[in-house]
């Protein structure tokens, strides 16, 4: 198998000769003239501290290719005339970025330095694109990265920060999203979301692309979220922070309910009351960041939190986590570079369920207690052939385990004792309910959980200005997967087992070409993609004679096995920018994105028999999941600093997730399979106000309608468990949001002081009513409407060379109890959503007052931080 993957390996590279490498660096490019306009030759264009820079030809022209993404300043020098810095000069991972100088002649001697920022268009940008910097974020209130997303148009977000947040952007589901830090994958590729998190002052940039992106970016359908982390620089500098909440508001419910709600219905007895309360938050957070020069040549950065957080959930220890990240590079020349960078995440925390909540009062408890470590490393050498054409080679392994159980349980440990009465077994049974039918008071929460997965990649990238309008990218990356993963389920009867593991790889490669003509920027490319699954799987689970007295086969083990086929898939994009005026904007962007599904929906209880009267098994010859997306848009530019932006937006997804029950002789089996569509329509317009006279904002409204078959992966399951009918048109998805508002709005003095105001407005989700018995109706109401606003304020103050702020920060100003979660009445699921508590008795928390319903309520927390 390894010779299979290296002859594999080999024959693309030949193939393709190039890498995907997800973009760390940008270009520099413009044109240097005198006071009269006329184009100046010979000009030495630097970005200082990159050891990188250009001269100019004789049309006055220059680029400087593989600038790290980052805030830099430029210098123009040439003998006779005065030096010119453009500072402050924000270069995007991708990007080009214009910086032209306008050099005066030696009589005025000198610097002529200007502040230059970001560009109020950027001319190579043919889809939609948010960038946030480390100094956006700082401004704002968030404590991880992925905050920033919630304010972003066309990204909707369901839950909160404390029960789980899932992330849709333009109607996707929450898994087609790819995350890369410093241009590696952290996707767990497991269950499809997120990896691992980084320390948002490690932070340099955020690309968040939307509605479409280079052939350079794969494996994702509806978003890619690009992190670049930050590097040394000349110069020594460090940071410290300290916060910690210092109050909040508490959700407080006095419940009563009639033991005939329970099914036990006893008029003698009187009503049963309780009280229900949020508990005030506590959270305290470290942070520190340094970062400089070891020698001329080296420099290093390492950055660190640490934060201690009781959440606002009755759980029984408090939710820690640490993250650090670290990378030294070493710049042999200005034409070679060595980078090593990593990432270190930790956390553990206890897992609420409002039915459990009192178990954590018990002296043995039987809650859940999750643990999750991941990391990330790579090696990154950058070499330029030319002044003009470079590359890159990324070696990378990113590594993750996770662990759900009974605090200090082992799998047997849940082994069930027959000849134990119940109220002496330590595992969950409905003996141990109290008298609302609803609590546990005893006994422990059935499921240890442990997974593990790292994959391996290799990346080879090539980018080659061939003239001043033609920049040509070509890419290749195989990715070696180690899966292993546990889950156990015990019930009195029987235990409920998913053990596999896999070792599948993937192969990637592309060719782009970017036309920058004078009057349009055209992107032209095309990307292959290629999983192999590597594993064999009985076609039909049921085919022995324990389960099937007639079949041939004597046991599971005995049933023929089927190689899972290799799935390839090419890919065009197209992207045009087309300049109307000089303040004007056209761009249009067209593509076909590709996704494997997550690995768990290919080997979920494949390698092991099917347990259970409705058993669910994975598939491994699933296809890819495909996105065909369009988008059209105009940016005009209104005053210096004031820029909008229109887009309208069409998606077409085909051969989604679901399940589909298999046509065996005996019993009941489903399985996964690609079974449902979907599409999504809408429009998005921003408005982006950059900072001056103390002042800077940005709004965005986004218009979406995201319908499909089937908002759930495991609808056909469902359905077919309840005897319904599936649907066969479409309905509105779990997270179809028609209007979402995002505000941002910054009062300050950049030496002093400033406040920002982040709003994010939400019409209601739908959600799905269903009747006592009978076909349910799907998604056919809507929840309420959501409003959340986030206040921070700082003061600093300069001494003794260092930098000392005072802020204050406030989560929920307005105290709004914002819906987020619907509860769900056990045993009656509908497949897309649960029979609401909203719906049957008009209270979104229902009748056990289930606080995960609702967002946090205000808090208020404040810090200190020394720069130097």
């Amino acid at each position: 198998m390894k010779e299979m993957r290296l002859v594999w390996g080999t024959l693309l590279l030949l193939l393709f000769v190039g890498a995907v490498w997800s973009g760390t660096t940008g270009t520099v490019s413009g044109v240097v003239t005198d006071q009269q306009g006329n184009p100046l030759a010979n000009v030495a264009v630097m970005v200082l501290g990159t050891g990188l820079g250009a001269f100019t030809n004789a049309s006055g022209y220059y680029t400087i290719v593989g600038v790290p993404a980052g805030t830099w300043d430029v210098q123009a020098q040439l003998i006779g005339y005065t030096t010119g810095v453009k500072s402050n000069v924000n270069v995007v991972a991708d990007l080009r970025t214009p910086v032209n100088f306008s050099l005066k002649t030696e009589a005025l001697v000198g610097y002529d330095i200007t502040s230059y920022g970001e560009p109020l268009i950027r001319e190579d940008i043919m889809s939609t694109r948010r960038t946030v910097t480390s100094d956006e974020m700082n401004r704002q209130v968030v404590d991880e990265f992925r905050e920033v997303m919630n304010r972003t148009a066309g990204i909707v977000t369901e839950g909160n920060t404390d029960a789980g947040e899932y992330y849709h952007v333009r109607g996707g589901r929450d898994t087609e999203i790819v995350y890369i830090i410093d241009g590696v994958s952290v996707v767990n590729p497991i269950t499809g979301g997120v990896g691992m998190f980084v320390n948002t002052n490690a932070i340099e940039q955020i690309s968040i692309l939307t509605g479409g992106w280079d052939a350079q970016y794969g494996e994702a359908q509806s978003g890619i979220i690009n992190i670049v982390t930050k590097e040394g620089g000349n110069e020594h500098e460090g940071a410290f922070t300290f916060s910690k909440d210092i109050w909040q508001d508490r959700w407080t419910w006095d419940s009563q309910m009639l033991l005939e709600s329970t099914g036990k219905p006893d008029p003698n007895q009187p009503p049963i009351t309780w009280t229900t309360s949020t508990r005030q938050q506590r959270r305290t957070k470290v942070e520190g960041s340094f970062g400089g020069p070891i020698t001329s040549k080296m420099s290093y950065f390492a950055s660190g939190d640490w934060s201690h957080d009781w959440t606002i959930y009755p759980v029984k220890d408090p939710t820690i986590e640490w993250n650090a990240t670290a990378k030294i590079a070493y710049r042999f020349s200005p034409k070679y570079k060595l980078t090593l960078s990593g990432n270190y995440c930790d956390t553990r925390m206890d897992r609420y369920d409002v039915q459990f909540q009192y178990l954590m009062k018990v002296p043995e408890p039987g809650y859940l207690d999750y643990i999750r470590r991941s990391w990330r490393a790579s090696i990154n050498w950058t070499q330029y052939i030319t002044d003009n054409t470079f590359y890159i080679l990324n070696i990378g392994r990113f590594d993750r385990w996770a662990k759900q159980h009974i605090p200090g349980a082992t799998p047997d440990s849940y082994k069930i004792d027959v000849d134990k009465p119940p109220e002496e077994q330590r595992y969950l049974n409905r003996e141990h309910l109290d008298p609302t039918g609803f609590f546990f008071t005893k006994g422990a929460e059935r499921w240890y959980h442990t997974e593990s997965v790292d994959y391996n990649t290799a990346k080879f990238d090539l980018t080659s200005m061939l003239n001043d309008m033609n920049e040509l990218k070509t890419g290749y990356e195989i990715k070696l997967y180690n899966v292993d993963y546990y889950s156990l389920q015990p019930l009195p009867s029987n235990w409920y087992t998913d053990v596999y593991s896999a070792e599948p790889y993937s192969m990637a490669g592309y060719i782009q070409d970017k036309l920058e003509y004078k009057s349009m920027v055209v992107n032209l490319g095309v990307r292959f993609d290629l999983l192999n699954p590597n594993v064999e799987y009985p076609d039909n689970p049921l085919d022995y004679k324990e389960r099937d007295p007639s079949s041939q086969y004597e046991s599971w083990e005995d049933i023929p096995r089927k190689k899972a086929t290799i799935k390839w898939q090419l890919s065009p994009r197209v992207g045009v920018s087309y300049p109307i005026t000089e303040r004007d904007k056209f761009h249009f962007s067209y593509g076909h994105f590709f996704q494997i599904p997550a690995f768990r929906f290919l080997y979920m209880s494949t390698q092991q028999e099917p347990q259970g009267a409705f058993p669910l098994v994975g598939y491994p010859d699933l296809e890819p999941q495909k996105t065909v997306q369009y988008e059209l848009g105009v940016e005009h530019i209104f005053t210096e600093t004031m820029v909008g932006d229109a887009t309208v937006f069409i998606k077409d997804i085909r051969d989604l997730l679901d399940t589909e029950r298999l046509d065996v002789k005996v019993g009941n089996i489903t399985r996964f399979c690609n079974a449902t569509f979907g599409n999504v329509k809408g429009f998005e317009v921003t408005l982006d106000k950059r900072l001056s006279k103390m002042f800077a904002a940005k709004v965005g409204y986004t218009f979406s309608i995201a319908k499909g078959l089937a908002s759930s992966y495991r609808q056909g399951y469902d359905y077919a468990y309840y005897g319904w009918v599936l649907p066969q048109t479409e309905n509105y998805l779990d997270w179809d949001q028609t209007h979402t508002i995002d505000l941002t709005l910054d009062i300050r003095d950049v030496e002093r002081w400033g406040v920002n105001v982040t709003m994010v407005y939400g019409s209601g989700m739908p959600y799905s009513t269903s009747p006592e018995i009978g076909q349910p109706k799907i998604n056919d109401k809507r929840m309420p409407w959501t409003l959340d606003l986030d206040v921070k304020a700082n003061y600093d103050i300069h001494m003794w060379g260092m930098k000392y702020s005072l802020f204050a920060e406030v989560r929920n100003l307005l105290n709004r109890k914002n819906v987020q979660n619907l509860g769900a009445d056990e045993g009656t699921g509908s497949g897309s959503d649960w029979t609401t508590w909203l719906y049957r008795y008009n209270d979104p928390d229902g009748p056990y007052d289930d606080m995960e319903v609702y967002c946090a309520p205000m808090v208020i927390r404040g810090g200190v931080s020394v720069e130097f």
